[in-house]
């Protein structure tokens, strides 16, 4: 990397993991001493943490056209004009601030570095800053990391049909290795004949990974793509870098694809035990890349749910009046804090031991969906058994699923926005309101399509389109403290507090220090400064 040019800049912390994601960098000029080109190496400094954070690869110049940092979109106007597409090659450095200053030429005059990050461009690590750029590249071993890294690229740009694609199943010591040190090993690969496609791999191959059920992050997903950077000589190791994070595709998801020919059956041995590498085709990468994508706009989009207050209706007036919709199921406890399905399952039927295998089988896929399948912004139809379901409430998630002693009667709920609460079934489109008679609490009925035909429906009947929109979070919070009013309010973060009562976080975070100490605190003041409010939401 001698003959590289590298350069230095500043970030903040907000706009770096902007450029991290979309893998663009930009200043407001070019740099003083040296223009930057492909190929060209920018680490940078994260101003907030104190640290130099990550490492990018210049890829190509593009056009400002787009606002994109934070500031550029508070001032409505296109600050950083400079623009490179650049590849983020190594992230997580941690270079604190205290290391680089102990470096030649920051060492004798540490002001020479703030100048240097706060520069509106980047900076050119030139002949006086050779102790430093040796300092960065020998600490990490950057140097051997991105001189393969530049070979295989060649060989990539040279001969692009040589790139390999390879399937790869990690538990808990790979997905470490991966994730925490950036390589995959497999010892005895050549002592296990299914997994002979290991020997097949090359620096500039590409490994799509799924991290199965005893990985330490991203269980039962394929999550992320590694290219090899190198290849031990016994092709016992590769050196990765990682390519790609996926939007995640789950092991349900995959078997699904499978099923309806999305994907092929070589995807079966993902959850095989003892499977580890298998080679696949351009073709077999290139679906998952598109399965992934299309997951990923269908989890943005809203849906629309069926959600019932009870057998006979007996929740129905709580929920409307309180602004919500909640599950019965007396004696649970919540369950918001199991993420697997499985332990869901069975910590469900540790507190219902008398329950048939063929009810809790019905009945705990409804309290998931009502959990965490139900997103803020999805809409609600409510069948008033009431009105003998001739009349439908319907309404819109604003808050996310809380465990809270609202009243007698609602313990379990999301917080709604109720667009309209008496709706004549008559005035549905049939085809949604043969789904009304299913059985089920909870089940989803529609996507935007559907919820489409609702909004037009909900106009018609002079539903305003603001209120068809999204909430905002803070009336969101003020809701919900609204329907708890004189009763145990919700949980809270205290920029959630800041936001509705205008405190600063900093007192906020004095008085919450306080009860933790004393268990106890007293406001005083002039009648109408919120006292009893703050409180209610501390109590």
């Amino acid at each position: 990397m001698a003959e590289e040019s590298i350069f230095l800049t500043g970030y903040n912390k907000e706009n770096l993991q902007i450029s991290k994601e979309h893998e663009i960098l930009g200043w407001k000029q070019n740099s003083k001493r040296k223009e930057l080109t492909k190929g060209d190496y920018v680490f940078v400094y994260d101003i907030d943490d104190k640290k130099i954070d990550c490492l990018f690869q210049i890829n190509s110049r593009i056009e400002a056209n787009d606002l994109l940092w934070k500031d550029e979109l508070e001032a409505n106007s296109i600050k950083y004009k400079n623009r490179w597409k650049a590849n983020l090659i190594l992230d997580n450095l941690n270079i604190d601030k205290n290391e680089i200053l102990s470096i030649f030429p920051f060492n004798t005059n540490p002001n020479r570095f703030f100048l240097f990050i706060k520069n509106p461009f980047p900076n050119f690590l030139d002949e006086n800053f050779n102790e430093f750029r040796s300092f960065l590249l020998s600490k990490y071993k950057t140097h051997d990391l991105l001189k393969s890294k530049k070979k295989s690229q060649i060989n990539i740009n040279d001969q692009n049909t040589q790139i390999q694609y390879f399937l790869v199943q990690v538990n808990e010591l790979g997905s470490k290795n991966i994730l925490n040190n950036n390589f995959y090993e497999h010892p005895n690969w050549n002592q296990t004949p299914r997994d002979k496609d290991h020997g097949l791999v090359q620096s500039g191959d590409l490994l799509v990974v799924y991290f199965a059920s005893k990985s330490i992050q991203y269980k039962k997903q394929l999550k992320k793509i590694y290219r090899v950077i190198n290849v031990s000589e016994n092709q016992v190791n590769f050196q990765l870098s990682e390519e790609m994070e996926l939007n995640g595709l789950d092991l349900n998801t995959i078997k699904q694809a499978i099923k309806t020919g999305e994907l092929l059956n070589i995807f079966n041995k993902i959850s095989q035990q003892g499977f580890n590498i298998i080679k696949i085709d351009k073709s077999d990468y290139d679906s998952i890349i598109f399965l992934d994508k299309i997951n990923m706009e269908k989890s943005k989009e809203p849906a629309l749910w069926i959600v019932r207050a009870g057998d006979t209706g007996q929740g129905e007036q709580s929920a409307l009046e309180n602004n919500c919709v909640s599950i019965g199921y007396d004696g649970l406890p919540g369950l918001h804090f199991i993420k697997d399905v499985k332990k869901f399952k069975e910590h469900y039927m540790k507190t219902h031991p008398n329950e048939s295998s063929g009810r809790v089988g019905k009945v705990v896929p409804q309290i998931w969906n009502f959990i965490f399948e139900i997103k803020i912004g999805d809409f609600i139809i409510l069948p008033l058994k009431t009105h003998k379901s001739k009349l439908i409430s319907v309404g819109k998630v604003v808050g996310e699923y809380q465990y809270e002693n609202m009243n007698s009667e609602i313990r379990q709920f999301r917080p709604v926005k109720w667009l309209k609460k008496d709706v004549n079934i008559n005035e549905f489109d049939k085809d949604i309101v043969k789904l009304f008679d299913e059985h089920g609490t909870v089940y989803r009925i529609g996507g935007l399509t559907e919820i489409n035909q609702l909004k037009e429906m909900l106009k018609r009947l002079g539903v305003k389109e603001i209120d068809l929109e999204e909430m905002n979070n803070i009336s969101t919070k003020s809701i919900q403290l609204e329907n708890n009013e004189n009763k145990k309010p919700l949980s809270l973060s205290l920029e959630d507090i800041s936001k509705i009562t205008y405190f600063p976080i900093k007192i906020l975070k004095e008085i919450e220090d306080l009860l933790i100490e004393k268990k106890q605190i007293i406001f005083y003041g002039c009648p109408g400064t919120s006292k009893t409010f703050l409180a209610k939401i501390f109590a």
